[in-house]
Parts: structure tokens; sequence; C-alpha cells
């Protein structure tokens, strides 16, 4: 099967009467307009997203690229394009130039009937198209279709660019299994960092892919990506003892940042057996070291 491509659109708050039909009209815009253009496997199944801040959608068995297709070209009236001695005439010339079929020998092209007029047809193959260039298209065209009660405008950081959109749009998230799809809307161009919650998270947590080459452990944490988890904390058992593995984020001050029940689950693992006068002594540092980092971070401005 082919990988799954996931979709998310970070916006300010959302219509709260809207919202359901936004994200209905996002994800069915995107499937429609990638499966008219070759991109949906047989086996793809669409998920929609929808939450006060963002639209998402979600799409399994996702093809690359489409396949290249040969397809039949008709020209014009052997009439008009072919002069007495047989010699395509400039009017067939322009057409062949137009179609991308420049150089066909004319003694290639069929002629047929189509209606009371001898036509001229040509075989022609149409390229692959990259996932790219079909996401790029889809995206524009759900966009414009989606049910926006009011249309607000706002400028872009160049503060000379206005977008018109709902609500302010803040970060785009295009990925198709590992890779970032390069396609842009609403000023944004596409990456693989998404937005936590507004109370939970307070900054952007850009986590690395763990290649855990085992399929012997549990993961007792899991961070989601449409429907791809990732583990953030798992074990294994080894013997008489079990193994604990904890993804780092690639700026380890972000750990802070987790949610609460996350930090305190991690906790709970590591500190387990451990005296008690340890303990206080650890959440005492754990303390001190929090309130240093917050007043670097203040005096950063980050």
């Amino acid at each position: 099967m082919n990988p799954t491509l996931l979709v998310e659109l970070f916006t300010e708050e959302l219509p709260p009467r809207a919202l359901n039909r936004l994200g209905e009209a996002f994800a069915s815009g995107i499937e429609a307009g990638l499966r008219k253009r070759g991109f949906l496997g047989e086996a793809c199944a669409a998920t929609a997203f929808a939450t006060p801040r963002r639209l998402a959608v979600s799409l399994t068995d996702v093809r690359p690229a489409t396949a290249p297709k040969s397809v039949e070209v008709k020209l014009m009236p052997v009439s008009v394009g072919l002069a007495a001695d047989g010699q395509p005439t400039p009017a067939l010339r322009k057409k062949l130039a137009a179609s991308g079929l420049e150089g066909i020998d004319p003694a290639s092209l069929k002629r047929r009937l189509d209606g009371k007029a001898e036509t001229l047809f040509a075989d022609s193959t149409v390229p692959a198209v990259p996932l790219a260039e079909g996401l790029q298209a889809a995206l524009g065209e759900a966009i414009a279709a989606l049910p926006i009660p009011k249309v607000m405008g706002y400028q872009l950081a160049d503060g000379t660019t206005t977008v018109q959109f709902v609500r302010p749009a803040h970060g785009l998230v295009a990925l198709h299994g590992e890779g970032i799809v390069p396609v842009n809307a609403l000023g944004l161009q596409a990456g693989r960092t998404t937005h936590g919650h507004r109370f939970e998270g307070t900054k952007d947590i850009v986590l690395p892919q763990l290649r855990y080459p085992t399929n012997d452990s549990w993961e007792e944490i899991t961070a989601l990506d449409g429907p791809n988890g990732y583990p953030l904390f798992h074990h294994a058992d080894y013997g008489k003892g079990r193994l604990f593995v904890l993804t780092v984020p690639d700026n380890f001050a972000d750990l802070y940042e987790l949610p609460a029940p996350v930090l305190d689950h991690v906790r709970g693992v590591v500190s387990k057996g451990l005296p008690e006068e340890m303990m206080r002594l650890a959440t005492q540092k754990t303390r001190e070291i929090r309130q240093a980092y917050e007043r670097i971070r203040a005096a950063h401005g980050f």
C-alpha cells in the first residue's frame, strides 16, 4: 500500500457553528481533487479532523505520482490540417505545437469520421504527475470551495500581501509518509511542524523520527500524526529486567513543554523504587532547573 498523506491547516479560532461543515468540506475537497487526478489507490480511506483552530485530513494509500497515460488527441478536420500534397498546413503545425506534439510525422496521424467531417487524431502520452503538483491544485480547489460564513482579509508578515480566508492561518502541514510535500496555501509553505493545544502546548515541538528495529516493545505514550503513531515512551522486557526508551525532542528543553500528564507518567516510571529522600531531592532539583529555564527563556525572549 502507498503511504498516508496528512494535510493540516492551522488557523485562529474558527466559527463554532461552521466548524463541522468546514472540516468535512476541507477533507472531501482534497479527497475529490486527488481522486479525479488519479492519486488515490483502491484502499484509500479518508479521515477528517476539525478542531477550533485546525482543519485536517488523513488519506491512506496515496500514490507519489500518477502513472503515464496514453491518450488520443483530436486535432482538426483533414481539409484544414493537410494541404493538397498531404503536407501539414500552418494551422496544423500550430495545433501540434500547442498540444506538445511538435515534430510528429504527419503520416502517423490517424483519420476518422467525427460527425460529418473526416478528422485528424494523434496518439500521445500524458507524463506522470508528481503528488506535489496534484495536491497543490486539490488544496487550492478545496480552500476555494469551503462554506465560509464570512470572509475576512488580513495581511501576511511581509506587510503588503493581503489574504482572504475565514480566519488568519498560521501553519500548514503536508506529509506523505515521512516526507514533506512542498505545497503552499494562504501565504504558507508546508512543513512538518504542528502546533500543540493553546494551553497545554505553549510552543512548537519537533520530534525526531524514531526507528526502533523490533516488534517486541510496548508503547506507553504515543504521539499521533493522523493514523500514524510515534512512540514517545515505550518499554521492552529483556531477561529479568525491563528497558525503557524515551524519545527526546531535538531541543532537549522541549521536554518541559510536553503535557503535564505525559511528564507525570515518565517521572513515575523513572522514580519507581527510589528512596523517599532521593525523591524529595530530585523534586527540588527539578523545580530549580525549571525555574532557571524559565528565567533564561524570559531573558532571551524565547
